[in-house]
Parts: structure tokens; sequence; C-alpha cells
């Protein structure tokens, strides 16, 4: 059975995306877990700073500190149109991250799998570090970045910056997971990140799949694409298969089955809103297999 962290932010998803309206629990934290409630003997577990606002989603879900130790939680509002998002963040003063103390250590431990998925870029390359050394010396270490590309208006609209931490911060996982929207040309940067270090990189090109890239080389693994017209939701696509790749990638340390189970993974995903997400583990462990 692994056992799962999940180190970042958990936030109030409002939302406006292709064929619904809704406010949840959002964040990559939320959506894996999700996942992981579902995929066969994982024990997850969140550490994230919140507000008595987040108690009422934490059905289900184990977290750490187990009392809410902010005065209010992240809010994102998110509209979606096709590939286009717009986002608005509030309550970024109440997003200090966890203290790295000896409680903190305690629930690190024992991980097997440790996602790292900051909503924000205030997770110095020190936290990331400190969190490296406090882990097992052989727990997978994933950062999905996206926080680190964010930057805020006056109107507390989300606009893109520079991950200029990024050489400090890739040293202390072994894997990264992107999207191509996070940057102007993610695929060149990635392969930048891989080229003088023992780093994976992996990422989501939507419709068309995942690409893995390495010092090596860089291959795609595609995807069966879903019609516009046939989705339900995809807030959180880019999440579900980050969850899916870490935990396959866990078992097999074969990124290009990772990469498959992946892309599956986040396909099934695209039919439901996040509240309702259902797994298929059969159908998609047999699909592997043709």
């Amino acid at each position: 059975m692994p056992i799962i962290k999940i180190i970042g932010h958990v936030c109030v998803d409002r939302n406006r995306s292709e064929h619904a309206t809704y406010e949840t629990a959002g964040s990559p934290a939320m959506f894996m877990t999700k996942i992981f409630n579902q995929l066969p003997n994982c024990n997850v577990a969140i550490i994230a700073p919140y507000g008595p606002d987040f108690i009422q989603h934490l059905s289900h879900v184990s977290i750490y500190p187990p009392q809410p130790n902010r005065k209010r939680t992240l809010v994102y509002e998110n509209v979606i149109t096709g590939n286009n998002r717009t986002q608005r963040a509030l309550n970024r003063e109440y997003t200090e991250p966890i203290p790295i103390d000896t409680d903190f250590s305690t629930a690190l431990a024992s991980a097997d799998i440790i996602f790292i998925a900051p909503l924000l870029p205030n997770f110095s390359p020190e936290y990331l570090r400190r969190i490296k050394e406090t882990a097992h010396w052989d727990a997978l270490k994933i950062l999905l970045p996206q926080g680190y590309f964010r930057r805020f208006d006056k109107d507390n609209t989300v606009r893109f910056r520079k991950f200029d931490e990024a050489d400090a911060a890739l040293d202390a996982v072994d894997v990264v997971v992107l999207s191509d929207q996070d940057y102007p040309d993610t695929i060149a940067l990635a392969t930048s990140w891989t080229a003088n270090r023992n780093l994976l990189a992996i990422v989501t090109l939507g419709d068309k799949g995942a690409m893995i890239i390495d010092k090596t080389r860089a291959r795609i693994i595609p995807t069966i694409p879903v019609p516009i017209e046939d989705i339900v939701d995809s807030v959180g696509s880019g999440d579900i298969f980050s969850a899916g790749f870490g935990y396959r990638y866990a078992e097999t340390r074969d990124p290009t089955e990772a990469a498959r189970f992946a892309n599956g993974l986040a396909r099934q995903c695209l039919f439901f809103t996040p509240e309702n997400i259902t797994i298929d583990f059969p159908i998609l462990t047999r699909s592997l297999q043709r």
C-alpha cells in the first residue's frame, strides 16, 4: 500500500466551465485525493494551510494539520472556455507554507510518494530542499510547478511569471509534471531543465496526450481525444493525470507505462463534474493490455 503525501495548497474553486457552473473544493491536492481514494490500496494525506471555511470539504480527506491553521482558505475564481482560462486568486495572505517541524517531519517520513503542488509561488527552493531532507531517501518526489508561474495584479487576476527559482527547486525532486499551458514554450523549457540533471519531465498536451522528456530523448504518448461537445468538465484533468502518473510510475518505474495509464485516467474524468468523478479501474487496466 503506497503512502502518499501531497504538500501544497488547497482552495475553494468557483468555476464556470464548458457545461457546468459550481463552487467546490479545488487544488491539485484535492483532485488527486479524489483519485487516490478510488485507486487500489492507497493511503493519502494532504499537508496544506486552510481555514475553518474549508472544513465542509474534508469528508473522506486526511489533512495535516488536523485543525484549521489559517483564518481563511485560498479562493480561485475560474472561467474556462475551451483551452482558455481566466483566474482570480483571493485570500492569498493566508497561504504561508506549513512549517517543517517535528510533527510535519513525522507525517512525511513514511511517505512512498510525495507530491509538491503549490498554487502560489511561495514555496521557496529552501523549503523544497528541506522536504527532500525530511523524506525517506527513496521516496518518489514529484513537483507540479503551476503555482510558480503565477503572479497577481491589483485586481487579484492571475498573470504569468517566470519560474526563476527552477534551477534550485528542481534539484529537490525526481519528476516534474507541467502543462503546455503553463509557459509559452513548455517543451523547450522542460528540455532545458532535464539537460544537465537526473530529472524526468512530463508535459501534458491536452487531447494530444503527454510528452516524456529526459536528458537522452523526448517522446509523445498519445491519448484518445474526447470531442469537446462530450466533455462535461475539464477542470483538474492535469492534476488527475499527475496522480495517475505518480501512482503507476512508483509501481513500475516505466514512464511510458505510467503516461499511458495517466492518459486513460484523465480521459475517464472528462465525463464528470469534480464532485462526481468515478474511476473504472478494471476498464483502465484492461485498456493498457491492448
